[in-house]
């Protein structure tokens, strides 16, 4: 037996949001990070546009305006 079987017989589930950038903003957030930054949001919104190319890459610089607790 199929485990979806159920899922699949009740039809048409409810849209869930596939962009990056609509993705972080349905997550819960820790202080400081409530939001993508300018590049951030840049580089996901690029990728998202050309996710069904191969061998897609994406670069950014990943430093921390803060030092992280215990640095």
């Amino acid at each position: 037996m199929n485990i979806f079987e159920k899922k699949l017989r009740q039809g048409h589930s409810p849209s869930l949001p596939i962009h990056p950038v609509e993705l972080f903003h349905s997550l819960l957030h820790q202080e400081g990070y409530e939001y993508l930054r300018g590049v951030q949001e840049e580089v996901l919104t690029q990728w998202h546009d050309n996710r069904h190319k191969r061998d897609v890459v994406g670069k950014m610089n990943t430093g921390a305006e803060r030092p992280l607790p215990g640095y």
